[in-house]
Parts: structure tokens; sequence; C-alpha cells
């Protein structure tokens, strides 16, 4: 499964995924399925989709390569088969290890699992984590996945002393997805297209 992060405006996006060679699509707005399609022939011509708050989209796959058109103008263009939006799962990784601290803080309290102390640390852990995801999701700045990076690396050497491994695995598969996201490739700015809005669904294309 390939996935791509398309932004909308400053605080919103879209999320493509796909099967290699174009299978499967589907898009989704804040983790909701919105619509789906078999496979690129459904494509091909066009095809609109509509978000209550947002307004009317487009999605057309233009010489191999799918575009997403928003309001007339283009959002990004040339989506590849074969795309991996690695910075985008680092970003979603931040949330969910995030989650994970708070499932685990929330039983050790209420339970006496496990002293105050550290049910703290949990819960400044993922505060953090939290942060630094709503950082990265509304800026696409990298400097937060750097952050993320020197935290997994300090976790890593402490857990190990701990000698706890699911937390060495966890930090573990956090720096190698951070370490992706910070060199993954920004989506770059491209000249605005505008569609006809009395032309064809490929108009202006």
């Amino acid at each position: 499964m390939y996935q791509q992060t398309v932004p909308i405006d400053a605080s919103d996006s879209l999320t493509i995924s796909w099967e290699k060679g174009w299978r499967f699509i589907e898009v989704r707005y804040k983790g909701n399925l919105i619509i789906n399609f078999p496979d690129k022939e459904d494509i091909c011509y066009g095809r609109k989709f509509t978000l209550p708050d947002k307004g009317e989209f487009l999605i057309i796959m233009e010489k191999r390569e799918m575009e997403i058109w928003y309001q007339g103008k283009e959002l990004i263009r040339g989506i590849v088969s074969g795309m991996s939006d690695d910075y985008g799962k680092a970003v979603s990784a931040l949330k969910y290890v995030a989650i994970l601290q708070l499932v685990l803080a929330i039983p050790f309290y209420f339970l006496k699992m496990a002293g105050l102390e550290l049910v703290l640390t949990l819960l400044f852990i993922a505060g953090l984590l939290f942060a630094l995801h709503f950082w990265a999701q509304k800026t696409g700045d990298k400097v937060p996945l750097w952050i993320g990076l020197v935290f997994f690396g300090l976790n890593i050497a402490v857990t190990l002393i701990s000698g706890s491994l699911a937390g060495v695995l966890i930090s573990g598969v956090m720096i190698y997805m951070l370490y992706k996201g910070i060199h993954a490739e920004q989506i770059q700015e491209v000249p605005v297209r505008t569609l006809q809005d009395d032309g064809p669904l490929d108009s202006g294309i």
C-alpha cells in the first residue's frame, strides 16, 4: 500500500492511498473514507467528490500520474504509483506512539500498576509527541522530526539500560521512520493551473 498526503490548506489535507499499478485507490479526509476506485480506469476522465466543509474536488489520471484539483485549481501534480509518503508516515507515527503512552498511563494509574513518577513520565512523553505531531502536520517542517529523532535516540539508550525489549523495539522503529521522514523529498510547489468552468474535465491540463 502506498500513500500520499495532499495539503488542502494550512490546516487540512487529503490522504490518497493505493496499491501498486493504481489499484484500490482510496481518498480519506481526517481518517474517514470519502471515495474509492477499483483501479485507474475509473479516474482516467476525472471523478468529482465533495467535502461538506470544503467544497468540490476533482481527481484525475493524467499521463500515468494522478492529479488532485480543488475549486478549479490544482493542489499537486505528479503523484506517481510506487511513491511512498515517508514524511506523512513519520508524522502519523508520532501520534500513534503518543496515543500508546496514554493507553499505558491510564490503567497504570487507576489500577496502581506503577508509581506516580512513571505515570507522569508517560503523560509527558505523550504530550511531547502530540506537540511534535501537530507542529509537523501544520507546517510541513522537518524540525519536529529532528527533535523526535533525538528523543528516541536518547530513549533507546534508556530502554536498553532498563532492559525493556518493547521500548527498544518501539524506539528503533521510530528512529527508522523519522530518519526516512527527514530525508523524504518535500512536495514541491507547482505553477497553478485553472480548469475551464465550461470545458471538459481534462481541459486546462
